[in-house]
């Protein structure tokens, strides 16, 4: 449908120093392509065993401006779309964010900067992922911050479960 807009966003690993783009008519209508965007990451940003990687979603969990966040917050110009979750409460801070090293893919501090907390004490996110290819695999990337100050007492846990 010309009228619907796609983006598709793919990490590959390239083996030399050029790529080829393709465009297939896979029998649903003459492909076309309004824009190709390249951009370089660090070789160590999303190691999987695999040369190429398909997004599936790339969520600002908590945004308060429900505007998606991208360059120039985001160096990598990666887009990050708000996403709000049902009886969650909104939290944001202009505290400091640890931002280190150690976290290669550097997510932009005003996605970091907010989030959705459980209104009662246990509460559970939970998203249902389905791969289109029955032998697909998710990788899946959270990024954690203490955005609310906890008193000497307290302490947080995160739990990932499958």
């Amino acid at each position: 449908n010309e009228t619907t807009i796609v983006t598709k966003e793919i990490i590959h690993t390239l083996g030399s120093d050029h790529v080829q783009v393709c465009l297939v008519d896979k029998g649903r209508g003459t492909p076309f392509m309004s824009v190709l965007e390249l951009r370089l990451l660090k070789n160590d940003m999303y190691e999987t065993p695999h040369d190429k990687l398909m997004l599936i979603a790339r969520r600002d969990v908590g945004s308060i401006s429900n505007i998606s966040v991208r360059y120039k917050d985001d160096a990598y110009d990666r887009l990050w779309t708000p996403r709000q979750f049902e009886n969650f409460t909104t939290l944001n801070t202009s505290l400091s964010i640890d931002q280190t090293s150690s976290n290669c893919l550097q997510p932009p501090l005003i996605v970091m900067r907010t989030a959705n907390a459980p209104r009662r004490a246990i509460q559970y996110i939970n998203m249902l992922l389905e791969p289109k290819d029955p032998k697909g695999k998710f990788y899946i990337y959270m990024h954690f911050a203490e955005i609310v100050k906890l008193q000497r007492n307290e302490t947080r846990v995160h739990c990932i479960g499958q």
